[in-house]
């Protein structure tokens, strides 16, 4: 039995994502699982003060996301 594949994963479902590119607002991150691209803003990676994004994740990172 195979199970049908999603085209999006659910809010609050955990996925397996590639740090694609960094930006100054955020970070775009290929969903590995669903081959598509999503963006998470600065706000959700960083939970304090930060001196930049690049201190929390990387390009080219590997990584459990949640959505």
């Amino acid at each position: 039995m195979r199970l049908a594949r999603r085209d999006f994963p659910d809010v609050g479902e955990l996925v397996i994502g590639t740090v694609k590119k960094i930006a100054d607002h955020g970070a775009y991150i290929f969903l590995d699982e669903y081959e598509v691209e999503a963006f998470a803003p600065t706000q959700e990676i960083v939970q304090s003060w930060f001196h930049g994004i690049r201190e929390y994740v990387k390009e080219g990172q590997k990584a459990v996301f949640k959505v």
